[in-house]
């Protein structure tokens, strides 16, 4: 039988902000990350502590391509802060929770009646839908099925692609199964496919680099071999 007890520990949390916390409304799984960093930060008398997304999966059993997707969703929400610049460190990032209750921003769902339809069963009716497989969601399947070998999450994959759909370079599905067998390579070779993703959508990259690669030389070597071959075409 579990017995706890505060002389083992304990976290000091002001009941402004439970009650806060009671009234915002914070999915599960984003709760649970909370509280992890609730405990390895004010649970050592600390504002602020770098927490990698092993730690958050070990503590959560939530795999960590998810856990990068829930921790953006709070920092978006402003609940948590990234206090670095959101540089990442071989030991992780470093978040503080914003304990300043007015600055969080809420997120309310609303769900209708007609929006009440899962896995082909229209509850509002009782009544089975059938469900049409296409080409495009067998391929889709595929590429889901491939991201999970290498833990990352689809909801990170899906920031990606949105990631170049702002730049202007949009990916197709042959695209997207070249990246994935680079990151499964990148991945063999000891890099984390799910830190790689995430820096190339900080630095406003197209694609992923190994940690031993340095793609802003790359981009410096290929202006200036475009500055040479325009300069000889003057010239002729």
């Amino acid at each position: 039988m579990a017995d706890p007890q505060t002389e083992n520990g304990y976290l000091k949390i002001a009941m402004e902000i439970v009650e806060h916390l009671g009234r915002y409304r914070i999915p599960g799984q984003e709760m649970q990350l909370l509280w992890v960093l609730l405990r390895k930060t004010w649970g050592w008398n600390k504002k602020e502590d770098t927490v990698s997304l092993s730690q958050f999966a070990k503590s959560t059993g939530i795999d960590k391509g998810k856990c990068s997707h829930l921790l953006r969703s709070l920092i978006k929400k402003n609940i948590i802060k990234n206090t670095v610049d959101q540089k990442v460190t071989p030991q992780g990032r470093k978040y503080k929770f914003n304990k300043d209750y007015e600055t969080w921003i809420r997120v309310d769902q609303k769900v209708t009646r007609d929006h009440i339809v899962n896995k082909g069963v229209d509850q509002k009716v009782n009544k089975v839908v059938p469900q049409k497989v296409t080409t495009k969601d067998i391929y889709i399947n595929n590429i889901i099925n491939n991201l999970k070998k290498i833990d990352i999450d689809k909801n990170l994959w899906t920031d990606f692609l949105e990631h170049r759909k702002k730049l202007r370079r949009p990916m197709t599905n042959k695209a997207q199964e070249i990246l994935i067998k680079r990151l499964t390579m990148l991945k063999d070779k000891g890099d984390d496919p799910v830190e790689l993703l995430e820096t190339a959508i900080e630095k406003g990259w197209l694609s992923v680099y190994s940690n031993k690669d340095s793609p802003e030389d790359d981009y410096e070597e290929r202006a200036r071999k475009f500055k040479e071959r325009h300069k000889n075409d003057k010239e002729e």
